[in-house]
């Protein structure tokens, strides 16, 4: 399946983390196509341009699905084929399953549509991890009256805006990636558990806090109590008030 594949990675910084090169070296292995595009700040600009750019050399190499990776996922070989397999056989966007920071899962609920004989739910989803076949983005393409800008690197096609909307009731903030799954009509959400690398800052506990505001000797080592991935400023004035 990866040979019919390109790769779209957008990153601000570069493809630095280790662990996703690693994964990403293996897809391109396997013979898919990669695109990274850096220096791109602006995401939901910088998706449509990246999204622009694969879908153009897919249509020159006649590759037949582009997969979004994030620049922070963990995955193998196999999710990547099981993702496409599905996409391409059905022509739907589809997505693996992967958790926030917060805990949460990154897609929510958006419509029910009928697919063959079963009724499939499609979800709104994070980027992180979509395959979406070449036919269905081009069939979004067409429905532009035109790119939304031509640049020296290319037109760009406003696959993923980030904007109010004002047509709904309440009126809600729609982020770049659920804009784009709402273009492709919904993405279906497979049972495919990927990885979602993410740098937590690290807090000292209560407890910990309070041995040190009372001048208690600490355990050499922190229990596993010892560590908090937040921060209560109200507690932290209360114990320097006590220490003053």
């Amino acid at each position: 399946m990866l040979e019919k594949t390109v790769i779209a990675i957008p990153t601000h910084r570069g493809l630095t983390n280790a662990p996703t090169k690693e994964c990403v070296r293996q897809l391109v292995a396997a013979g898919a196509e990669m695109r990274v595009g850096t220096g791109l700040a602006d995401l939901a600009g910088g998706r449509s341009w990246l999204l622009s750019r694969c879908l153009e050399s897919a249509e020159a190499q006649g590759r037949t699905c582009i997969l979004c990776v994030d620049d922070d996922m963990v995955f193998t070989v196999a999710d990547a084929n099981k993702l496409i397999e599905f996409a391409l056989e059905h022509n739907v966007a589809a997505s693996a399953m992967y958790p926030t920071a917060e805990g949460r899962l990154a897609a929510t609920r958006y419509v029910t549509k009928r697919q063959g004989a079963l009724t499939v739910e499609r979800f709104k989803v994070g980027l992180g991890f979509c395959a979406v076949p070449v036919k269905l983005l081009q069939s979004v393409r067409d429905s532009f009256p035109g790119p939304a800008s031509y640049t020296e690197n290319g037109t760009i096609y406003p696959f993923c805006e980030s904007r109010a909307r004002y047509d709904r009731e309440p009126a809600e903030w729609v982020a770049e990636d659920y804009d784009f799954s709402e273009k492709l009509g919904g993405v279906v959400l497979l049972p495919i558990a990927v990885g979602h690398l993410k740098t937590v800052p690290l807090y000292a506990d209560q407890v910990t806090m309070e041995r040190i505001a009372n001048g208690e000797e600490l355990e050499r080592r922190l229990p596993a109590y010892g560590v908090l991935t937040h921060k209560n400023d109200n507690e932290t004035e209360r114990l320097l008030d006590a220490r003053r």
